[in-house]
């Protein structure tokens, strides 16, 4: 199951206060190496987080509804959900062939679907697996926490699309 997003900054305790740093050094323009080794930290403190945490913040899927409109919100969950399944076809034989610069494309794709709806902890494994493609560590890791998240997401907007009325 994946886990949410780094903790509120306000969150003083010593696994938020980790993952906001790694966040800050993820951020950074760093060697292949030493960007594998903080996406691997990351994931590992990741980890760490109560697995009973929510995938997606709902106020920011909500709000992202709300921006569209009842005309248009429909239609958005529909490319939401066409998009998610382009991604999802994707990144199996990009991951089969070690393709990294199809990865790279892939998870930047990821990234800002995840992102746009509230998915953060789809966005860091997504940004995780983005940095690893980007050198030459092992994408097994990442690529499961990928996988996980973008089957959730997929589910939560199919139920969305079920639960919106038609424009």
């Amino acid at each position: 199951m994946m886990r949410p997003t780094t903790p509120n900054p306000d969150d003083d305790t010593p696994l938020a206060a980790l993952l906001l740093r790694l966040d800050a050094l993820g951020a950074m323009s760093l060697p292949p190496i030493a960007a594998a080794l903080v996406a691997e930290a990351a994931a590992l403190a990741q980890a760490m987080i109560p697995a009973d945490c929510p995938q997606i913040d709902r106020a920011t899927f909500d709000s992202l509804l709300a921006l569209a409109g009842p005309q248009v919100a429909p239609e958005l969950l529909r490319q939401l959900a066409e998009d998610l399944a382009a991604v999802a076809a994707a990144l199996p034989p990009a991951l089969a062939a070690g393709d990294r610069t199809a990865l790279r494309a892939q998870t930047h794709m990821l990234m800002a679907l995840a992102g746009s709806v509230g998915a953060g902890p789809l966005y860091d494994a997504a940004t995780r697996l983005n940095l690893v493609a980007h050198g030459s560590a092992p994408l097994t890791e990442p690529a499961a926490a990928v996988r996980t998240g973008l089957s959730s997401l997929r589910v939560f907007i199919d139920d969305a699309r079920a639960q919106s009325p038609a424009p």
